[in-house]
């Protein structure tokens, strides 16, 4: 007679101590981000998808009717158009804003032509590369001070190359013996192309596709491009390409997965090739054999 309420006693503190935890639970579960895909879920429900704004030929501008065009924006409408998503707001940023922008939540992707490096992938999750590209170089008309390499500004102080700030032609210039010191970094690629045109400069670094688009321009006169020209040589002894890609948040897992299959599949009807081909590259920039966890991990 004596037990059972000894029983029930005991049994007391052990439901509150359960009760406690199941609550504790609950607040740490609260405090968690939103589960993975809610960023996909939200786009795919909406139709609607912001991306951020660079004003960066070939990548991402605005063409003479005010639209949003590129090689990014060609690629974002073939693979959303896959799933039903048809409208691409775009949140202007700075090259050098695109990833905190990303961060901050200002927009849902990149867009501007982002490269994957190391560094980045820290900070951002990057789709599968959708282009293979070389630093691109542009000169005053004939090239009159010869300039073949970045070695060419490390023997000669006196050549004054300029660079989009936070740009990755800045940063092979720097790991190829060229200080940030002594380049002239720009917020963009505009005001490197000014610079050049006015004389501030002997040369601008640039991705290839840029360059070449840039070249197309009937406003942008007297500058050709260096050929050839070597960029950085790697420890390996190989000059470092870039790979361009889509950057999304880390925790958007299921819109990553979408451009990843996307680009698959693109690359597999040659659609992506096509796409390329509108803005000068071929068939041969097409990256096939390149993953994104390869090129997070090398240096």
């Amino acid at each position: 007679m004596t037990s059972q309420p000894a029983r029930t006693l005991m049994a007391a503190p052990l439901s509150r101590r359960a009760l406690g935890m199941s609550l504790s639970a609950a607040a740490i579960l609260s405090t968690r981000p939103a589960r993975a895909d809610a960023t996909w879920d939200r786009i795919r429900s909406s139709k609607s998808v912001t991306v951020g704004f660079v004003n960066n030929r070939p990548w991402s501008f605005r063409d003479q009717g005010g639209n949003h065009a590129g090689i990014e924006p060609d690629i974002m409408r073939a693979v959303f158009a896959r799933h039903g998503v048809a409208t691409i707001e775009t949140a202007p940023v700075e090259f050098n804003g695109i990833i905190p922008g990303l961060q901050a939540r200002r927009f849902d992707m990149s867009n501007g032509g982002l490269y994957i490096t190391p560094q980045r992938c820290r900070l951002v999750a990057f789709s599968s590369p959708y282009l293979r590209v070389s630093d691109g170089i542009l000169v005053r008309e004939g090239n009159p001070l010869n300039i073949r390499s970045y070695r060419d500004f490390v023997d000669n102080p006196n050549l004054r190359l300029g660079t989009v700030r936070g740009s990755i032609n800045a940063q092979n210039a720097e790991l190829a013996g060229v200080p940030a010191g002594r380049q002239l970094l720009l917020p963009d690629s505009q005001g490197v192309i000014s610079a050049l045109m006015a004389g501030r400069l002997d040369a601008g670094s640039f991705s290839l596709g840029l360059a070449l688009a840039m070249l197309q321009d009937s406003n942008i006169r007297g500058l050709q491009r260096a050929v050839p020209f070597t960029g950085y040589i790697m420890p390996n002894g190989e000059e470092k390409l870039g790979f361009a890609a889509f950057a999304f948040r880390r925790p958007d897992t299921e819109l990553k997965r979408v451009f990843d299959e996307g680009i698959a599949a693109l690359t597999a009807d040659g659609t992506l090739a096509t796409i390329l081909g509108r803005y000068g590259f071929s068939e041969s920039d097409v990256p096939r054999d390149n993953s994104t966890e390869r090129l997070c991990t090398e240096g």
